[in-house]
């Protein structure tokens, strides 16, 4: 289903049989996170996140912002994001992204508006600015 492809996903990664090397616990944490890579937040209302201990919580939640955080940056499937540096400071993290020659106007909107997971997970702020030829 293309309307419901996350819950596909997770549905797709528990059951899989070829995933060599991984525990059940490893699918499960690997499954949520694709999962919650669009549309509902890790949330005690879905029972399979529920289930899961505080730690490994934390951590889909982080691996979760971010996954979406890295889709927004790349919106137009043009991987116009060239690099990203990374600062962390007292309650920021500041992501300087480069870019040559593109305009990231709908990725840094679309990254905004998908930061808060990570945000809430990290606690602290996101913050992008933008290199325009190169991050060196």
């Amino acid at each position: 289903s293309h309307s419901s492809h996350h819950k596909h996903s997770y549905y797709i990664i528990k059951h899989a049989d070829a995933l060599t090397g991984f525990t059940e616990r490893d699918k499960e944490l690997v499954a949520l996170v694709a999962r919650f890579h669009r549309r509902a937040k890790p949330s005690d209302l879905i029972p399979e996140f529920a289930a899961l201990n505080g730690i490994d919580k934390h951590l889909v939640r982080t691996l979760a912002g971010i996954l979406r955080l890295a889709k927004a940056l790349d919106r137009r499937h043009l991987g116009v994001v060239t690099a990203i540096k990374s600062k962390v400071t007292d309650g920021e993290v500041i992501l300087d992204l480069s870019s040559v020659g593109d305009d990231l106007e709908l990725e840094t909107y679309s990254a905004k508006e998908n930061a808060d997971i990570l945000e809430d997970a990290l606690g602290v702020k996101i913050r992008l600015i933008r290199s325009p030829y190169g991050a060196d």
